[in-house]
């Protein structure tokens, strides 16, 4: 049985536990529930992976700014809790392999996250199909949290040790692709609806 199904079924006893009424707002809280319990689940399971690996306070630090900035810009997104989990581990993977081996020199650190929060302004905020559609004002505001964080980086980098500073930039670089992936894909998923 698939990670899915099993975590489908617990969420239909929770809501007949809750007594949650049919309707849109038994939606809303299956949804919530499906993305908090998956996300749950997903983050043990890479804790477990990358503490075996020897990596663990390394995948503390990405997944904490890793959320957070991707929760303000959005990115890609699997349809299953498989695809996800794959699409993570690689890309903590991927950002902590470069935050180990590539050093960013602290002289470019300037040019790197102006360069980042630039683009995250021209790009961000990919929304899923899933989510509601937000109001421009929404996205501004995105935009900002987005940009504020990029600089709290940014300031960090200049204080804490390098070791651990250089995963910051790293976070920020892959976020920035896999947003600029996201934009792309939604931007091809609309230029196909217009030519039909």
């Amino acid at each position: 049985m698939k990670i899915d199904n099993i975590l489908d079924i617990f969420i239909e006893q929770l809501l007949q536990m809750l007594q949650a009424e049919e309707g849109e707002q038994k939606e809303i809280l299956r949804y919530g529930l499906r993305c908090f319990l998956g996300d749950f689940v997903k983050v043990i399971m890479l804790g477990v992976l990358f503490g075996i690996a020897g990596c663990l306070y390394e995948f503390i630090l990405v997944c904490m700014v890793l959320v957070i900035l991707r929760t303000l810009c959005g990115g890609t997104h699997r349809e299953t809790m498989q695809g996800c989990f794959l699409q993570s581990l690689i890309i903590i993977l991927l950002i902590i392999i470069c935050g180990k081996n590539i050093v960013i020199p602290k002289e470019w650190l300037f040019e790197v996250y102006g360069t980042l929060i630039i683009m995250m302004m021209v790009i961000t905020p990919v929304i899923s199909q899933k989510r509601m559609r937000y109001t421009r004002v929404q996205c501004i505001k995105f935009k900002i949290r987005a940009m504020l964080v990029l600089i709290g980086m940014a300031v960090l980098s200049q204080i804490i040790d390098a070791r651990w500073s250089n995963y910051f930039i790293w976070v920020g670089i892959i976020q920035v692709v896999d947003t600029l992936v996201a934009k792309l894909i939604a931007n091809g998923k609309e230029n196909k609806y217009e030519q039909h």
